[in-house]
């Protein structure tokens, strides 16, 4: 088997691809906003990086997130941008469009990518929630990578295979092998 085969085919042509997702990220940027549950996050992301710790009220040790792994995201991405507001919505868009390509590309005939760029487009609560400040464009992300490996996608979730790990076969052994 050659790693030819281990790829999926190309269901869409690049341009139609590329417009797809510019229609996706006209919408995320059309209904992009944050919601109180999502400022609480943020609160904590300000006190994080200003030494104040992981609370929400300077002084006080209650943990106000449930999400550790976006709160982390979240601070990386502020401390990058330095304006928590658009390091929110920078880091979330970015997580939708990647959830939102990895849909389409890994369709394995054009009416499924057809019908996974509808469904995502259409659905208001896919649309809505993905730049919410809240950890959904995270478990989305995460949700389609995990139904990739174990629903045996082939090839790497992503263009440099160091970025996300992934299981696959090889031609040698029988089961699963770490890459």
């Amino acid at each position: 088997m050659t790693t030819e085969s281990l790829r999926p085919a190309r269901v869409l042509p690049h341009h139609v691809a590329a417009l797809l997702m510019l229609v996706f990220l006209a919408v995320l940027v059309r209904t992009a906003w944050i919601s109180d549950d999502g400022l609480i996050s943020l609160r904590t992301v300000m006190n994080v990086t200003h030494g104040n710790g992981l609370t929400f009220n300077v002084g006080e040790r209650v943990q106000t997130f449930t999400h550790p792994l976006w709160l982390v995201l979240l601070t990386l991405s502020y401390l990058v941008l330095r304006n928590v507001y658009y390091a929110t919505f920078a880091l979330s868009i970015a997580m939708s469009l990647w959830v939102f390509w990895l849909a389409v590309s890994r369709a394995r005939t054009t009416w499924q990518a057809w019908v996974a760029a509808a469904a995502l487009l259409s659905s208001q609560a896919f649309t809505d929630y993905s730049t919410s400040g809240l950890e959904n464009p995270l478990i989305n992300l995460l949700l389609a990578a995990f139904s990739a490996v174990f629903l045996g996608a082939a090839g790497p979730l992503c263009g440099a295979s160091a970025c996300c790990g992934r299981w696959g076969r090889s031609s040698t052994s029988p089961g699963p092998t770490r890459c």
